[in-house]
């Protein structure tokens, strides 16, 4: 390899001798020169442990004076921020390139798959992502088939009844109805790029998401944000070794940026309504002010439905409470709804919970009409709140048995510090009074680090670096509870030349 990229493999080592959680692997070619390379840290394996459920993958950026790919894994965390979980610099966007880059990510998570990937439209990714996780459910990116409907259907009022096939709540049997219709309607039969997209409908039509959990997510563009971040201060001539410190940079100021959203959370309490103030108050105790705000605006919507007509599950025995909508009653939802005292269950059809683990306000409003005045467990997707992160006290015997456990206890461990150390840094007196603080706890830490890395799902004594290479072989959806358009700036810009009839449905989330 030639000096540069020699220089990025010291780097890497500098990286993993000061985080014993720090993963990388590159490839070389049949010359030996650097091909491929991924990498991530300790923060991104305690990240995915907690947020890995949605994963977003996209390459896209060519930040190098090698012209490499940068590729990107990020996910949402607690507070709908973006989180990175590993980049690599590839040599190219083949499916053999991506089928090894996939591979490296999966195996630095020791394993662990997401339930829910969403990827651009590339053949080569979406190949990879089937054979490599067939379970998870695949989304093409909502802002791309967007714009590929705008390119490819001229009429202004064809562009909206497709997007209403994009994005609409509907039942799979109630879409496929849709579907005929607009195709009959604009004379779309023969069109060759709407048939494709039937063929792949499964991968961007939300009717075929609905029960599925991704968080609110439906397009990669917090990749497209990620990337424009890791750019600042880098040009397409720098070498490796001068972009990947400053990429660092970026990432610590994200990652500071979480920080102040745990702090708000932990410290401050958000606004509270006068509606159903009581649940309010709980919900605000257990989330994090951003989703605290999304269930506000499902429990202020909840006075626009009516309680209808209600029935007994035959099998369940649940009550099945239909609910519609005060001006317009053709738009009906069922809430099935079992009573106990300690844990009720609430079930809505429109199966906003089971995708974005948010209560409707479908749910709110049969909450009211039974007098419940504290919120379900059952409502409660631990993944959006405070303690979404991992924290167990260290046991008695000092062997762990669940790896991500550790991997918690690590990452709250360095927030703490990096708190600290923020703090202190303001002045000399804190800066010494903390420096000899750490140097004292470093040396009582010493008597707990007898066993410092696991092996076969138990902390043992030593283990090889994970730095390694090898050869290289082979070259609106409608928001069901009644979102309101969107007022988010940023995201009416990024829509810029779309029908207007295209921000009516879910906002995408800030990143």
């Amino acid at each position: 390899m030639d000096g540069d990229a020699q220089s990025l493999v010291t780097w890497m080592n500098f990286k993993a001798m000061r985080d014993p959680h720090f993963y990388c692997i590159f490839s070389v070619d049949k010359e030996g020169r650097l091909a491929n390379v991924f990498w991530r840290d300790g923060q991104s394996l305690t990240d995915y442990n907690a947020f890995g459920e949605v994963l977003i993958f996209d390459s896209s950026e060519k930040c190098n004076i090698y012209g490499k790919p940068l590729a990107v894994f990020v996910g949402c965390n607690n507070h709908r921020a973006t989180v990175l979980f590993g980049y690599a610099l590839l040599v190219d966007e083949t499916k053999e390139t991506y089928d090894w880059v996939v591979t490296c990510f999966l195996t630095s998570m020791h394993g662990k798959k997401p339930i829910s990937v969403i990827t651009n439209s590339d053949d080569a990714i979406c190949n990879v992502v089937t054979n490599l996780i067939p379970r998870a459910g695949h989304r093409l990116c909502a802002w791309h088939v967007g714009k590929n409907v705008c390119q490819h259907l001229k009429d202004v009022d064809t562009q909206r009844h497709f997007f209403h096939l994009i994005f609409a709540g509907l039942t799979i049997e109630e879409w496929e109805m849709a579907w005929q219709y607009v195709v009959a309607m604009n004379r779309l039969e023969n069109n060759e790029w709407v048939t494709s997209m039937y063929n792949k409908r499964e991968r961007w039509a939300e009717a075929f998401f609905r029960d599925h959990f991704f968080g609110g997510i439906c397009s990669t563009q917090r990749c497209d944000r990620m990337h424009r971040n890791l750019e600042e201060g880098i040009d397409r001539y720098m070498k490796l070794y001068e972009v990947l410190p400053r990429m660092e940079k970026t990432i610590e100021r994200i990652r500071n940026q979480v920080l102040q959203d745990d702090y708000r959370s932990q410290n401050y309490d958000p606004v509270y309504g006068s509606h159903m103030r009581c649940l309010q108050e709980e919900i605000g105790k257990r989330f994090t002010h951003d989703i605290f705000l999304l269930i506000k605006e499902q429990i202020n919507f909840e006075s626009k439905f009516v309680i209808g007509p209600r029935s007994v599950h035959p099998k369940t025995g649940a009550s099945l409470i239909s609910l519609m909508q005060y001006g317009k009653p053709e738009r009906r939802w069922i809430v099935s709804y079992q009573p106990d005292e300690s844990n009720p269950t609430l079930v809505c059809s429109c199966k906003l919970f089971e995708s974005d683990g948010i209560p409707c306000c479908h749910i709110f409003a049969v909450m009211k009409f039974e007098m419940l005045t504290t919120f379900p467990e059952s409502l409660v997707n631990k993944r959006w709140t405070k303690e979404a992160t991992v924290k167990t006290a260290i046991s008695s015997s000092g062997l762990v048995s669940n790896m991500s456990v550790q991997i918690a206890r690590y990452g709250e461990l360095m927030a703490q510090c990096a708190k600290i150390c923020h703090i202190a840094s303001y002045s000399e007196e804190g800066y010494n009074e903390i420096r000899e603080a750490l140097s004292q706890l470093t040396i009582r830490s010493q008597k707990y680090s007898g066993e410092s890395e696991f092996e076969n799902g138990v902390l043992s004594q030593s283990q090889p670096m994970n730095l390694t290479h090898h050869l290289e072989e082979a070259r609106a959806f409608e928001f069901f509870a009644g979102y309101e358009k969107s007022k988010n700036a940023a995201l009416d810009s990024q829509f810029t030349g779309l029908p207007d009839f295209f921000q009516n449905f879910r906002p995408f989330p800030n990143v």
